[in-house]
């Protein structure tokens, strides 16, 4: 991760693991043998699509959507901290890929954890969005929101039947 990072490089990681996430939840659509399992893996699928191609978007026109910093070095600390985090979210998912998981709650751990990342980062790259563009942002949040309780209750109902 360069020092000295911007938010246009988060936008550009956003879409390269929401485009991850797709191959992931395609893979786990195929492989999962529970319906309603399949529908929640079908709906992320679906999200990660039409998010990888939003972030996409916001990273090409990046003028239009971001705010940029007046002195060099003035962007916040703490996204900077988050980003490698969120970086290494996207080799996890490509490794796991690679790899079918050991059981459904596995499965449902890991996007449960990738939601979690998405939702800090992308929040916090809410302050260098302009304001009139942040309709966007803020519906992409509130779509991973959504998700992630329903994969919670998902995790509980999994953690229930093993016992």
């Amino acid at each position: 991760m360069p020092e000295n990072f911007n938010p246009r490089q988060m936008l550009q990681a956003a879409f390269e693991t929401e485009e991850a996430a797709c191959r992931l939840f395609s893979s786990f659509i195929e492989s999962s043998p529970d319906e309603a399992l399949k529908k929640i893996w079908q709906q992320l699928d679906e999200q990660s699509s039409v998010h990888s191609k939003v972030f996409k978007q916001m990273y090409e026109d990046g003028d239009s959507y971001l705010v940029y910093e007046i002195v060099s070095g003035e962007y916040d600390p703490y996204l900077r901290s988050i980003v490698p985090e969120y970086i290494s979210v996207c080799k996890n998912i490509e490794d796991k890929i690679k790899k079918p998981f050991s059981t459904e709650l596995v499965a449902v751990e890991l996007a449960v954890y990738f939601e979690i990342e998405a939702i800090i980062t992308y929040s916090a790259l809410k302050e260098y969005i302009v304001p009139d563009k942040l309709d966007m942002l803020n519906k992409i949040i509130g779509d991973k929101k959504k998700i992630l309780a329903k994969l919670s209750a998902c995790k509980r109902k999994l953690q229930k039947e093993q016992g």
